[in-house]
């Protein structure tokens, strides 16, 4: 479904002990990959570039809660991360 996450480029936006946040790009449309594994929710910062931050669209859904973010013109956007979770973020159409 998503082109970014089939076969776009990765970059590593933030590396934890028991955090990961990747972004992935393809064709102008961008995703957004978190992985969590600490015990307690966590807000962080995320410095979108690329398709994610200037792409035709800056709000994002994760397909696994449904939460959104909007990556609308801040450097750094806040994301809660919920405890041992991963979310996948795509292009809210």
């Amino acid at each position: 479904k998503s082109a970014a996450l089939r076969r776009g480029d990765r970059s590593t936006l933030r590396v934890e002990a028991d955090l990961w946040v990747q972004q992935r790009a393809a064709g102008g449309e961008g995703a957004l990959v978190v992985i969590h594994r600490g015990a307690t929710a966590r807000t962080v910062g995320v410095n979108a570039k690329g398709a994610l931050a200037s792409g035709s669209s800056r709000r994002y859904r994760d397909v696994l809660s449904g939460a959104e973010i909007d990556f609308g013109g801040a450097a750094t956007t806040p994301l809660t991360v919920p405890a041992k979770a991963s979310m996948v973020f795509l292009p809210v159409p």
